[in-house]
């Protein structure tokens, strides 16, 4: 270490000290506080190296422990909405050109526009495909260790913002690993569909650390560094919407760290809500669904936020019944009486900290976050997985930083607490019971929750284990198992897999009797068995429970024409074209071969190639 280096660290050991009166790692007063001498020159340059060491350590483990505990997951593969929705179905990211770039950013899929997130994904699939071994459009171990990275991210940012408020190293570090390697945590790592909520915090911790530092400059603030808070947070927005709650966190520090004067606060943070209202209103037009559409009361909400806290704070303290697909829609809420009841448990505690609010500002302001992290997803509001379950472990991903908060503060707490002498030892029992806690949530994660994220079948194997009577689970097990028996070379193997997806549709159409895709899946797996009439069957019935149901009519021409009956599947691309959806042109053009003249009104844009004519 340079001399320079240690005079310049001595300096700010020196400042740190004459204006806190605490040693930085640590918060116990320091020997210059108490006697008012300053140490000697070898005293200082001890504790200067004795900094170093300590941040290198906690950096150490910030970077290695999630690391080790989600490295598995390079080995697992795409799951759920990862082939549905966001990769190999997504027409623009299968190449990344200028023109497709520009409709990234110019456009909404899915009832999202999430144009940050698509253009990663976009980049890491030329990337990927250079890394991989064998030839493949999307190289899963890559978008994996991207999640796993950015989640690395988003600890040190907690592990930064937290270490704002508390000044004991140690503490936070402890909490900014438990926001590492809670069991909770593992959906959001361990999928690859939610490097959009990752990448999303990432920008939004970032713009909150930013943030934080500008205004903690009582001097000489930088405005460049605000701007940088602003741009984060736009590109968190454009990341994924839910992070539009930073600027109620942002308006919760002002409130109990610096003013509760309303209007000032509201002079702070109006152009932060004005941002974020924008995308509100964005989220809202894009999304394919009217929130009227979901059978939750306006009166109701208040109850269903409740119950969603009482959730996810049961879940926090006890994580051992996790999985991807909880099934808490705000039907089976409504009729469960205890809704009627539990909403006493969070009105105790909020009054408990209103009260408090003054005396611990922390404790309050970590419980502010929490509760704020999750709000576009607490059941106040609308939103489309709602019709699937009002809970999900990746919502609470932001909330986790009002933990570690918390958390951090507690064990601060702990290790000012000077007992009787006789008594002393109760604080090497208080640092094991944590170190503990940590290492028990952290072997939960590695060696069970995390790997029921492997592949389709063992995600929702697990998911029917813990909700047996959803029918979503069931068609997704079954849309698993037909995605793994089409890999497979051997005929009889490759059946036998497609009679097992078939029994799962089965249960999935008896569970739902109008579950659309349970029956266009099914009827998907019996083309593929050559069971014709029967596929025709399914696909007609999903299409008489829904006329603009564009999936089956495309699967139901593929059949027609797989059967031989080629002028019914001319018919059925003549009903795509009536409502106005895309047109399979390979399909057109092997009609075509087969003498069929298909009429097309006008030039139909073609979607994504698939598995179109034969098994």
């Amino acid at each position: 270490m340079s001399k320079k280096v240690q005079k310049n660290l001595k300096e700010e050991i020196k400042k740190q000290k004459e204006k806190t009166g605490l040693t930085p790692e640590l918060g116990h007063p320091t020997p210059t506080a108490m006697t008012g001498h300053n140490n000697s020159n070898s005293s200082e340059l001890e504790d200067v190296i004795e900094i170093d060491v300590t941040k290198i350590v906690i950096y150490l483990l910030l970077l290695l422990v999630p690391l080790i505990i989600f490295l598995q997951t390079k080995d697992f593969w795409f799951v759920w909405d990862d082939d549905r929705y966001h990769l190999q179905p997504h027409p623009y990211i299968q190449q990344l050109t200028w023109d497709n770039l520009v409709k990234i950013w110019t456009e909404i899929y899915v009832g999202m526009y999430i144009p940050v997130s698509y253009t990663v994904w976009g980049l890491l699939k030329p990337l990927g495909q250079m890394l991989s071994p064998t030839p493949v459009d999307f190289y899963a171990p890559l978008y994996h260790l991207t999640n796993v990275v950015l989640h690395i991210l988003n600890v040190i940012l907690v592990f930064k913002i937290v270490g704002r408020f508390v000044k004991n190293q140690w503490a936070v570090c402890l909490a900014a690993l438990l926001f590492a390697v809670h069991p909770i945590q593992a959906e959001i790592v361990a999928w690859i569909s939610e490097l959009r909520g990752l990448l999303a915090t990432f920008f939004a911790f970032l713009s909150l650390e930013l943030y934080l530092h500008y205004h903690s400059e009582q001097k000489n603030k930088k405005s460049g560094i605000y701007i940088m808070s602003i741009i984060c947070f736009v590109l968190g927005m454009m990341s994924k919407p839910s992070v539009v709650v930073m600027p109620a966190i942002f308006a919760s520090y002002h409130y109990f760290f610096e003013e509760n004067n309303l209007k000032k606060i509201f002079n702070k943070t109006f152009f932060w809500f004005g941002l974020a209202a924008i995308f509100i209103i964005l989220t809202r037009i894009a999304q394919p669904f009217s929130a009227t559409q979901l059978n939750s009361p306006l009166l109701f909400r208040p109850l269903l936020w409740m119950d969603a806290i009482n959730f996810y704070l049961y879940k926090i303290i006890w994580p051992l019944d996790l999985t991807s697909f909880y099934a808490r829609t705000p039907e089976h809420a409504i009729a469960d009486n205890f809704l009627y009841i539990e909403w006493i448990i969070p009105v105790i505690l909020g009054s408990f900290l209103w009260s408090i609010r003054q005396k611990q500002k922390i404790i309050v302001l970590s419980a502010a976050i929490f509760i704020v992290g999750f709000l576009p997803t607490s059941g106040l509001v609308g939103f489309d997985f709602q019709r699937w379950s009002t809970v999900a472990d990746r919502y609470i991903y932001i909330s986790m930083l009002g933990i570690s908060l918390i958390v951090a503060f507690g064990i601060d707490y702990f290790t000012k607490w000077h007992p009787k002498q006789e008594f002393a030892f109760l604080k090497n029992v208080g640092w094991i019971f944590i170190c503990a806690i940590i290492f028990l949530a952290a072997l939960r994660s590695y060696s069970f929750q995390i790997p029921t994220w492997k592949d389709s079948v063992v995600l929702w194997d697990h998911c029917i284990k813990l909700t047996p009577g959803e029918a979503q689970a069931y068609n997704n097990r079954g849309d698993g198992l037909s995605k793994h028996a089409g890999k497979l070379p051997n005929p009889e193997e490759r059946k036998h897999f497609y009679e097992r997806a078939l029994t799962d549709f089965d249960e999935a159409i008896r569970l739902d009797k109008v579950y659309l895709q349970a029956y266009a899946n099914r009827g998907s797996v019996l083309n593929n068995l050559a069971r014709y009439e029967e596929a025709i069957r399914d696909f007609t019935s999903a299409i008489s429970l829904n006329g603009m149901y564009v999936d089956a009519y495309q699967k139901r021409a593929i059949v027609y024409y797989n059967k031989g009956d080629y002028p019914q599947s001319a018919e059925d691309i003549k009903n795509l074209q009536k409502i106005g959806a895309p047109v399979n042109m390979n399909l057109v053009k092997a009609l075509e071969a087969k003498g069929i003249n298909v009429q097309l009104s006008n030039a139909p844009p073609t979607i994504s190639p698939q598995t179109i004519i034969t098994q």
